[in-house]
């Protein structure tokens, strides 16, 4: 079961982030990568992350990573 009230939280953190990251942000193939202290990476087809929030709650709730990666995807299509 989807859980929109954390969706909407991690939705809202990754807008709210996104400026800061999106200079650092690359993609390699399918992956994007999303440095932090750590890196993770995002498969932007499967829309699976490598972070422990996405391990842990998986498809049903998407992490911030991946709504950060659809953005930078997003904004470099209408770049092109």
């Amino acid at each position: 079961m989807i859980d929109k009230k954390a969706v909407r939280k991690r939705m809202n953190t990754a807008l709210d982030k996104y400026a800061d990251y999106a200079p650092l942000i690359s993609k390699k193939g399918d992956l994007v990568r999303i440095p932090k202290q750590e890196t993770y990476w995002v498969n932007i087809q499967k829309l699976t992350c490598t972070c422990e929030d996405f391990r842990r709650h998986g498809a049903n709730t998407p992490c911030k990573h991946i709504f950060m990666s659809v953005l930078w995807q997003n904004s470099k299509n209408h770049d092109e």
